[in-house]
Order: C-alpha cells, then sequence, then structure tokens
C-alpha cells in the first residue's frame, strides 16, 4: 500500500492526476494476475514459506526497477508508455502473489492473515503522509524495498537466506537515508517543469522538496529575464510539475505601479483603496506583493501546501522582499474552503488567481480532479464573507467553456443568496490567456465600470503567458495577444455572456447551457468536476476515455476471472457453483474499491485536499477492515449468516452516510484539521469495520471445501476492483456521488444474495 500511494504521487509528477487514479486499477491488475497465476499451479504440495520469500525478494526488486522507469519515463516515449505500465504494474503483481500464497498457506485462520495484510497496508498509508514531510519520494520508494526484503527474511526464517536477506533489507534501507539522490522525475505531459527542461537546457534547478500534498520545483533560466518593464526578475514555481507560480523581485517603483495597474494581480485594487484581503492559494506570494502595493489594510494568505510557505517565507524570501514578513501580513496553512466556515470575517478583496489542480497549461487538457473552489456552493460561502461592496477576484486559463461555467456558476450562487439581478453584479475580461471574473456585492457604478474601462485602454498581462513565451516558444496568437473586457453591466457587444443573462432573466438559463457546445452546467459539491468540459460524442471525449478504460478493463478482468476454472475443469478439479462464487468476490472487490475511492472523493472538500483525503481514507478503511476480519473470527454465527449479515449492514452503513455527508460537511466543516480528522477516521471506520468481514468468511469456505481455488478467489476480487476506479469516477462525473455510494451499497446487498444462492445450491452438499 506504501508502494501506491507513492506511485500515485509520482505518477501525478509524471502526468496528470487522472493517471494518479488509475495506479490503483493497476495494481489491482497487478493482484489479479498474481492470483490467477497461481490458482493454475500444477502441484497439490502445500505452499512452502521459501516460495512466498523469493516472491517477496521479487517484489523488492522489482520496486527498485520501477524506479529506474520513473526517473527516465520523459526520455523516449516507449519509457513513458506501456514500460512505465508495466514496470509499475510487476511489483504489485510480485506483492500480490505473496498476499495470495499467504492466504493459501495451511494452517493459519484466513481471518488473521487478512488481518495482517489489512494492518500492515493502513500502517504503509500513514507511513507515506507522514514520511513526505521529512524525507524525498525516492527515499521512501527504497525503503519500501528494504520492507520488502525484511518480509522475505521472515519468510525465510531462520535459514542462511533469511539472514542474507535481512542483512540487505538494512543496507538497502541505510541507502536510503544517506546515498545522495539527484533532483529529477521530470513529467511526461507537457507540463511546465517539462518544457524548461526540454526547451531550456541551461535551466538551474534552485530547490525540490516533497510534501505529502506536492512536490515543490523552483527552477530559474540563467540570464533569461521576462518580457516586461526593466526592474523585474522571476523564479518559476511549480507543483508536481505544473500548476504554475512565480517568485517576482520587484526592484524598481515604475515595476511596483506597473504590476498593481497592469497586471491580473491587480485587478481587484483598481477599485478597492487600502482593503482588507483575503487571499485563496498564495503560491509564489505575488498576489501578497499586489496587495501590498496596494496599500491593503490586511492580507489573510491561505496555502495548503506547507512547502510552498516556507519557500517564499524563508528560502526565498530575500528575493521576494520578504512580504510575508510584513505586520499586515498572515499566512496560514488551511484550505479556502475550510477558512471561509471557520472565519467570521468579512473581507473588501477576496482573490483566486490560477488556483487550480487540474489545468496542465499550454495544451494539456483538463482532468478528473476534482476541484471543490469552483462550485455553486463555495460562492456562495465566499460571497457571504464580503463587506459591502466587496468583490471577489477569480481568474484562471482562459480553456474554452470554463469563462461561461464560472459565469454561470457565479449567477447560480448569487441567486440562492437572493440576488435578483447578478447581470449588474459581474464584470468578465480575457487577459492574455486568462479568463477574470469579478464579482462585487452589490451592482457596480458607474465610476467604477469608467475605471475598468481606462484600465483596459493599457496593455494589461496575466504575466504568465508572456513568460511562457520567452521559455517555452510562442503559443497560439489567440491565447497570448488580446486582453479586452468580454462583459460588463450595460455593455453592447457582450457575447455568449450577454446571452446567458438574457435567458437568466426569463428563466431559461438551463435551456440556454444545454444548447452550448460544452458542458457548462454550475458544477455542485456534489458534481464538483468543474474542468469536466465534455460531452458525450465529442471528439477525444474524457467520457468516452473512461467508457473505453473501463471495457479494456472488463475484458482483462473476464480473462482473468475466467481462465483459472476453465484450466482446472480440464484438469478435473472442480468448484461446484463457481461462477455463482465468482460473482460473490466480483461483488465484494467491486463495491470495496468504489466505496474507497468514493470516500477519497468525499472526504476532498471536508479534509482540504486530495492527498489528505486519501491518506486518511485508506489508512482508516485498511485499518478498521484488517480488525474486523480478525474480530468476525469470534463472530459465532454460521457461515452465511455472517455474510448475509454483514454485507447487507455495510449497504445500509453506506446508503446512511452518503445521505447524511453532506449534513455533517456543514455541522463540522469549521473544525480544526484535526477535529475534522477524527470525525473523518469515524465516518470510514463504521462501514470499514463491517467490510472487513465478508471476504475473509468467504475465502474460508473456499480453503475449506476447494484449497486449490483460494487464488483464484483472490484473483477475482482483485481483479474486479480494477473496474472500480473508471466506473465510480464515471458515475460521479455524469450521476453524482450520492449514486456512486448507492451503486456500492447494491454491489455489497447482490454478493450476500449471490452467496446466499450458492449456499442453498452447492454448499449443503459439501461437509466441512
Amino acid at each position: 500500500m506504501a508502494f501506491e500511494v507513492l506511485t500515485i504521487r509520482f505518477v501525478s509528477i509524471l502526468f496528470i492526476s487522472l493517471a494518479a487514479y488509475l495506479v490503483i486499477s493497476l495494481a489491482m491488475l497487478g493482484y489479479g494476475i498474481s492470483g490467477g497465476l497461481l490458482a493454475l499451479r500444477r502441484s497439490q504440495q502445500p505452499i512452502r514459506s521459501s516460495l512466498i520469500a523469493l516472491g517477496a525478494c521479487a517484489y523488492s526488486f522489482a520496486i527498485l526497477v520501477s524506479l529506474f522507469f520513473i526517473w527516465n519515463a520523459s526520455k523516449s516515449p516507449w519509457l513513458s508508455s506501456w514500460a512505465l505500465i508495466l514496470a509499475l504494474t510487476v511489483p504489485f503483481a510480485f506483492g500480490g502473489f505473496v498476499i495470495s500464497a499467504a492466504l493459501s498457506f495451511p494452517g493459519i485462520p484466513i481471518n488473521r492473515i487478512y488481518f495482517a495484510d489489512l494492518i500492515g497496508a493502513g500502517i504503509g498509508a500513514g507511513i507515506v503522509a507522514i514520511g513526505l514531510r521529512y524525507v524525498d519520494g525516492p527515499q521512501l520508494l527504497i525503503f519500501m524495498a528494504a520492507f520488502g526484503l525484511l518480509a522475505s527474511g521472515l519468510f525465510a526464517g531462520k535459514s542462511k537466506l533469511g539472514s542474507v536477506v535481512i542483512t540487505f533489507s538494512v543496507i538497502t534501507a541505510l541507502a536510503a537515508l544517506f546515498l545522495p539522490i539527484p533532483k529529477g522525475a521530470i513529467p511526461v505531459s507537457p507540463k511546465e517543469l517539462a518544457l524548461v527542461a526540454r526547451y531550456q537546457q541551461n535551466f538551474q534547478w534552485d530547490y525540490q522538496r516533497w510534501d505529502p500534498v506536492a512536490r515543490i520545483d523552483v527552477v530559474s533560466v540563467p540570464g533569461n529575464v521576462p518580457e516586461l518593464p526593466a526592474g523585474f526578475n522571476y523564479k518559476l514555481v511549480m507543483q508536481d510539475g505544473g500548476a504554475p507560480s512565480a517568485l517576482f523581485k520587484i526592484t524598481s517603483e515604475t515595476a511596483r505601479q506597473w504590476f498593481l495597474h497592469q497586471t491580473v494581480f491587480g485587478i481587484p485594487y483598481w477599485i478597492k483603496q487600502q482593503p482588507k484581503v483575503l487571499i485563496i492559494g498564495v503560491g509564489g506570494g505575488p498576489d501578497v506583493q499586489a496587495a501590498l502595493q496596494a496599500g491593503a489594510s490586511r492580507v489573510v494568505g491561505l496555502e495548503v501546501n506547507q512547502k510552498m510557505i516556507d519557500i517564499a517565507r524563508t528560502t526565498f524570501a530575500t528575493f521576494i522582499d520578504d512580504p510575508y514578513a510584513d505586520p499586515r501580513v498572515t499566512i496560514i496553512r488551511g484550505d479556502g474552503r475550510n477558512y471561509a466556515r471557520l472565519s467570521q470575517d468579512k473581507y473588501d478583496v477576496i482573490q483566486l488567481t490560477g488556483v487550480d489542480t487540474s489545468v496542465a497549461s499550454l495544451g494539456g487538457n483538463p482532468n478528473l480532479a476534482e476541484n471543490f473552489l469552483y462550485t455553486v456552493e463555495a460562492f456562495q460561502e465566499f460571497y457571504n464573507h464580503l463587506e459591502n461592496d466587496g468583490v471577489l477576484s477569480v481568474s484562471f486559463p482562459n480553456v474554452n467553456g470554463l469563462g461561461l461555467r464560472l459565469v454561470a456558476t457565479a449567477a447560480e450562487a448569487m441567486a440562492r443568496n437572493g440576488v435578483k439581478h447578478p447581470e449588474d453584479q459581474l464584470v468578465v475580461s480575457q487577459i492574455r490567456g486568462y479568463v477574470h471574473v469579478l464579482l462585487k456585492k452589490g451592482a457596480f457604478t458607474t465610476d467604477e465600470l469608467d475605471v475598468f474601462s481606462s484600465h483596459f485602454e493599457m496593455p494589461i498581462t496575466s504575466f504568465y503567458f508572456p513568460l511562457y513565451h520567452q521559455l517555452f516558444g510562442t503559443p497560439a496568437e489567440e491565447i497570448i495577444s488580446t486582453s479586452r473586457i468580454l462583459y460588463a453591466p450595460g455593455m453592447e457587444n457582450t457575447g455568449e455572456y450577454g446571452e446567458f443573462f438574457a435567458a437568466f432573466e426569463q428563466g431559461n438559463a438551463r435551456q440556454f447551457l444545454a444548447s452550448q457546445p460544452r458542458s457548462v452546467f454550475p458544477p455542485t459539491d456534489d458534481r464538483p468536476f468543474f474542468f469536466i468540459l465534455d460531452k458525450w460524442g465529442d471528439r477525444v471525449n474524457t467520457l468516452q476515455i473512461l467508457v473505453l478504460s473501463l471495457g479494456l478493463l472488463a475484458v482483462a478482468a473476464l480473462i482473468l476471472i475466467l481462465l483459472p476454472p476453465w484450466i482446472q475443469n480440464r484438469r478435473r478439479l472442480r468448484l461446484p457453483g463457481a461462477p455463482v462464487m465468482a460473482l460473490y468476490f466480483c461483488f465484494l472487490g467491486l463495491g470495496y474499491l468504489i466505496v474507497e475511492v468514493n470516500l477519497i472523493q468525499r472526504l476532498v472538500l471536508f479534509l482540504g485536499h486530495p492527498s489528505y483525503a486519501i491518506a486518511v481514507t485508506l489508512f482508516t478503511l485498511l485499518i478498521s477492515s484488517g480488525l474486523g476480519s480478525l474480530w468476525s473470527e469470534k463472530w459465532r454465527l454460521g457461515f452465511t449468516r455472517k455474510i448475509m449479515a454483514s454485507t447487507f449492514l455495510v449497504a445500509m452503513l453506506v446508503i446512511s452516510e452518503a445521505l447524511l455527508f453532506d449534513s455533517v460537511v456543514r455541522a463540522f466543516g469549521s473544525l480544526p484539521l484535526w477535529s475534522r480528522t477524527l470525525i473523518s477516521i469515524g465516518l470510514i471506520a463504521a462501514p470499514g469495520f463491517i467490510m472487513g468481514i465478508p471476504f475473509p468468511t468467504g475465502m474460508t469456505v473456499i480453503r475449506e471445501t476447494r484449497p486449490g481455488f483460494v487464488p483464484w478467489a483472490w484473483a477475482i476480487n482483485a481483479t474486479a476492483s480494477v473496474m472500480a476506479t473508471p466506473l465510480s469516477l464515471l458515475l460521479a462525473i455524469t450521476r453524482g456521488f450520492l449514486w456512486v455510494f448507492v451503486f456500492s451499497a447494491l454491489l455489497y446487498f447482490s454478493a450476500g444474495i449471490a452467496f446466499l444462492i450458492y449456499e442453498k445450491l452447492w454448499l449443503r452438499q459439501v461437509s466441512f
């Protein structure tokens, strides 16, 4: 599990967040392959511990090989595609072999083995979440190889092989601690770090640190200066190789005035004097610099990544003239949504500049990252924290359709807050590759609109795209050339925005949005996929890609499920009722992973970041399921009653929590992170404990009746789980998180029914 979580972090850097979700499918595929192959084992002799020890050694070696492929993935298309997929799947296959063989090991109750496996997996997820605060990802990956060798030594026992392997485990752990590891793992997708490395080979790596949230890189190109007025210098800051920000050194008064009046950072201060400011996502600090330059009376900055705060406060403080040391500035590690609930303060300016986790700039397509900063509920909360006449300033790269979706979201939020004419409170502009929306609490005055018009008579820049032009070559002309107002109250020829507000006034907003070529309906907290604009039938459609992935994974799963019993039947080794038992383990595997993935997605909002949600969900779900597995041995019920009771109880708990989740977020979302973490643990542990019962109970039935099919049952459970990630994402995007929980509850209910059928028709014929 530690390797899986680390791989998610590496794949987030190499590709995009969607690819990170698919790591879960790769892990399950590896487990399924190992179980399927072990099920085809010809020997009827019991599995020996020495064989498991060799499997654990192979797992450790495969981890180190995978690190080589991760490190070199950007160097060739071959390395970045099939070779990398294979390199990441093989360690899971060897790890799955060890687990599957251990479950088949005679003499030890399966409940205890499953308990130990899940407890170890939960601890592994926790180790990564904590470890990345202190060491880098490659070091932790090497540590995982050392753990594999330690497990191999324990399986080998007191033999010479055991002593040798444990010695190598210690050496590997020391190597992880003390061997210098160069900066690396450059993205494969067209993220900013990849483009710098490709086109500016003399770039200088000034800083690299890992964090559970993201890896931070700071780079500069010697002799390179942006195409801006004299008095500017910069360093490029990236999170996971993208999501760019910059550290700006502004050395002249002329440059400071230009920074305030002719860049996207200064827009809200054109009409606000000495404001009280809330900045969500401070990045490298440019928004803080702009606020101070505007004479802000107070600046509160939020940032979820501690390393991002550190680079501006300490590492590069001198370079940017130390804005965080100003007594007016308070920088808080936290999430914007959570702070909005927690704080009772109101602000003259709330600013979000390029705060997103999903847009891979310069040609990258939006991915499936849930972003709860751009939902109707989020805008309602921000609106409620504005002073009278306060402004919400939002900007991000102008991907086709996002501007209209942002305006529709703002209009819906204001309408829910009782605003009758939201069109009077919005100004929309395009600023050299960015779309900018300024939402005011109250109607814009004529004087304020005149100020905007006069500023747009000057050259206005987003700052980033001239920088990209210098570094990466010229993007499309329409991306970087235009800065103009697209919509303002009373303005003529406002295009799609004017048409939207005309439809909004007539009560036809949904019909208008449905007629657009992209999906631009306002996202909600139940369906927060703001950056998914695809409709069915679009070319290279995200939804179609998910369906294709689901189909391919389903084919692979069917092969791995059907092949072992077909071959075993030819060997005259039969499992009565095999199709029904296959359905039982399929439903369990698919249901468990769908609950897991959906809990991660739902807790992103409650905990504030996907990395926190992943760590808390995996740790709690696995530990609680392990405890449930151990306790099930003491639950004095027959196999059928135990399975029926546990599967139906899981279904009821999942449905109940799904219905109560929004109320929990509203009631407790303003608590500190540690309190929200404890509540999350409670929400996860309740169903997780019961979810640990059906699988080992079913496996015990198989081992007692047909022990040769134990690896096959493990393979079914794992390979069915392969389909969970794309299926849960597809359901969440098209129907919402609530329906994903409903579907997972139906799967558990169906598993109980399948085992009941098996018991009625086949199990009673077997004496054990």
